[in-house]
């Protein structure tokens, strides 16, 4: 099921509104170039659309981003695989092995 909106960025018959000529998208908002929106139109506007910000998202310690990554299958092995090649490395170059 879609997701309808009154937005004109969400129209369904149009292509988006970023990939067309600026005269185009000044219409279809209905905006005068020289003189934008009149206060009326912008509070009817608000009313339906809403206030122009962008959500907060909660932000996220530099920690506990490099702790997600070692969630992942790949990156444990990866990190075992340079654990143990160190060790080798360093082993063979003291003479441990030989």
């Amino acid at each position: 099921m879609k997701k309808t909106t009154d937005s004109p960025y969400h129209s369904e018959d149009s292509e988006s509104v970023f990939a067309i000529d600026t005269e185009e998208v000044l219409r279809k908002f209905e905006v005068d170039r020289e003189l934008g929106l009149n206060e009326e139109t912008v509070k009817l506007r608000r009313e339906q659309f809403g206030n122009n910000k962008l959500r907060k998202h909660k932000s996220r310690s530099i920690w506990s981003v490099l702790v997600s990554q070692f969630k992942s299958i790949i990156i444990g092995l990866l990190a075992a695989a340079a654990a143990v090649a160190f060790i080798l490395v360093n082993g063979l170059r003291d003479g441990l092995y030989w």
